[in-house]
């Protein structure tokens, strides 16, 4: 019982970590105007409130549950497309196939960011809870590849090895399964509206209709 208690400071003590490199940092570097947080446990997160200028919205992934400031179904998300600048699925995703993942990219603005956290497939964690509570497990090849399908460029990926190893190198990402936790960051592509300027031809005018129509025109002017 004490070991249980001592290994889950571990992990809130790892997750405060990693928000702290990642979504906190973002959110102050950004300044985003509209922040989404979805997540089970939004207590991990309390240093958002404190970015100068950001609206923060929480939302607990599922549908109506109290504590949450949105009380609604995650995968139909209440706002309008591209209202949102930055957007944090924490715990949501487990393969990129969620309705969570098409309403992020819905509601992001073209640039906003998009911070996806979750536990490796391969943690012990992850193994523990096929047998005990549903926790997703993140599988972080098959989230990047439905990501860039979805047109997002993939910016970092980093996670804590044990609570303690820092992975956040490109030639770690093979690792990244055995993390928690372990985060994604990514930003939406920019719409860009594409104009195709309009070109006309000079008109074919036989020569005989022409010099009959220059007349009239001439005849015509005062």
């Amino acid at each position: 019982m004490v070991a249980g208690a001592h290994n889950g400071d571990e992990s809130v003590t790892a997750w405060r970590q990693l928000i702290e490199r990642t979504a906190v940092s973002l959110a102050r570097r950004r300044r985003p105007q509209r922040l989404l947080l979805v997540s089970p446990r939004p207590e991990l997160f309390a240093a958002l409130g404190e970015t100068a200028g950001t609206q923060l919205i929480t939302l607990r992934p599922g549908s109506e549950q109290p504590g949450a400031a949105v009380a609604c179904d995650s995968g139909e998300l209440p706002f309008q497309d591209q209202s949102i600048d930055m957007v944090i699925l924490h715990h949501v995703l487990r393969d990129g196939f969620e309705p969570e993942m098409d309403e992020a990219r819905r509601i992001l603005a073209g640039g906003g960011d998009l911070l996806v956290l979750g536990t490796g497939s391969l943690n012990w964690r992850s193994l523990a809870a096929r047998t005990g509570p549903a926790v997703p497990a993140l599988q972080v090849a098959r989230v990047c590849r439905e990501l860039e399908f979805r047109r997002f460029r993939i910016e970092a990926c980093s996670g804590l090895l044990a609570g303690r190893l820092r992975l956040e190198r490109n030639w770690h990402r093979f690792l990244l399964p055995l993390c928690d936790p372990l985060a994604i960051r990514c930003r939406r592509h920019r719409v860009q509206s594409v104009v195709t300027p309009l070109k006309f031809g000079r008109p074919q005018v036989a020569g005989v209709q022409s010099a009959a129509i220059d007349g009239l025109n001439r005849r015509a002017l005062p």
